[in-house]
């Protein structure tokens, strides 16, 4: 099953983020803050709990970059979509250098394709980490 931890205080917003994300078949946990989010990241060895990340920037205990490095301080190998409902270049820049992988503007249509593309990035790492372990299998042997 594909996960994904959205992180979005506006339940407005929350709604249409999960909604977006289930109809892509997108199993999805809601929380408002960031300590919240930060509570229920817990990687193992080479994996994240979470398919994908999906952050919104403005949250009422952290904004920005901020939230980003929190997550991957907490996580490394999260996936991170930020997303904001403002499209600020200078913000969604920041976002990308904190280490998330894609900025959607959730006034912009690429709202509609977070399913999508946190449904191929789930496919990539199933894909991915069984091969993974092989290789660090055969050098430990």
């Amino acid at each position: 099953m594909v996960r994904a931890l959205v992180i979005e205080d506006s339940p407005g917003d929350g709604e249409l983020l999960r909604v977006v994300l289930a109809r892509a078949g997108v199993r999805v946990d809601l929380v408002r803050t960031l300590r919240d989010a930060l509570s229920r990241v817990r990687p193992s060895f080479l994996r994240s709990t979470y398919d994908a990340i999906v952050a919104d920037l403005h949250l009422p205990d952290a904004s920005g970059a901020d939230v980003v490095e929190a997550i991957r301080k907490a996580d490394p190998h999260a996936r991170v979509v930020a997303v904001s409902g403002t499209h600020d270049e200078l913000i969604a820049r920041a976002a990308i250098r904190a280490g998330a992988r894609r900025f959607i503007s959730k006034d912009g249509d690429a709202v509609a394709t977070l399913g999508e593309l946190v449904t191929r990035w789930a496919g990539l790492r199933r894909k991915s980490t069984p091969a993974l372990m092989r290789a660090l299998r055969s050098t430990t042997e």
